[in-house]
């Protein structure tokens, strides 16, 4: 019995919302008592359940329930809140749900790229350059937590980095590491994310170049990334870290695919 009259309280508040001008209504509180909580939540998915039975939404309905603007009302709406709510009461210090959303809904925004390439086994292979290729893995980093833990991890497989980056490479490749995650700090991580990107090769010489994020009408986030194939091939296995900065709305993506393009690298001529 209890169920029951929780349940028809929320609609009843739901069906309150009609009488409520729309100046009146805000994002993310159908229940319009000024807290976004796991209530207003819960409204979202008994309204996303009745739609999916054919009762239609009302106008307000959208200016309060369809977080993330796509015409839709389910059940990606009321994750928003649950977060933010989660978020308020672990932290207590938490911006208005409007700018929170807005970061969290933003289209994909890319910031930049920086790799280092590592040496995760000394595993001999027959296959050349051109035919030996892993799909990369990717995963997103959105803390300085996240981000110490990977790179534990990866000092765990083995803690002499090979890198192209080490000192008779650096300037021609980029930074070790250790430096390349110390600009990752709390700050950074407020307004950012970082997709990255794990890319198994057949030898040392690849390199990879990052040319931007686009996004489908499906709201697919695609990294599209150059792999450059070297002239020639050795016995080696190596994995490449690629660090692409994006905004923060990388936490949120529905489904992020990396897109690689192989580039040859040409023959030098005779003149060369």
């Amino acid at each position: 019995m209890k169920r029951i009259t929780s349940l028809l309280s929320i609609l009843l508040s739901a069906s309150m919302l009609a009488s409520l001008p729309a100046s009146a209504l805000s994002v993310g509180d159908p229940d319009e008592n000024g807290i976004v909580d796991a209530v207003d939540a819960a409204q979202i998915l008994v309204l996303s359940a009745l739609a999916g039975v054919g009762n239609q939404a009302s106008p307000d309905d959208y200016i309060t329930m369809d977080i993330n603007d796509d015409g839709i009302i389910d059940a990606n709406d009321a994750a928003y809140v649950l977060t933010y709510a989660a978020n308020a009461g672990a932290s207590g210090n938490m911006p208005a749900f409007s700018d929170y959303v807005a970061v969290r809904t933003a289209p994909p925004e890319y910031e930049g790229a920086q790799y280092v390439s590592m040496i995760l086994g000394d595993i001999y292979t027959a296959f050349s350059t051109s035919d030996f290729h892993y799909d990369p893995l990717h995963f997103v980093i959105s803390s300085p937590d996240q981000l110490d833990s990977f790179v534990e991890k990866m000092h765990t497989i083995k803690t002499d980095f090979s890198t192209r980056t080490s000192t008779e490479a650096a300037e021609e490749w980029g930074v070790p590491l250790t430096d390349t995650v110390a600009k990752y700090d709390e700050a950074w991580f407020e307004d950012h994310s970082l997709i990255m990107v794990i890319a198994m090769e057949s030898a040392t010489k690849f390199y990879h170049n990052v040319q931007g994020i686009t996004e489908t009408e499906q709201g697919i986030w695609q990294v599209q990334i150059d792999r450059i194939v070297p002239m020639a091939s050795e016995q080696t296995l190596p994995s490449f870290a690629i660090f692409v900065e994006t905004n923060k709305a990388a936490d949120f993506a529905p489904e992020i695919r990396i897109e690689m393009t192989d580039v040859y690298e040409e023959w030098p001529t005779e003149a060369e």
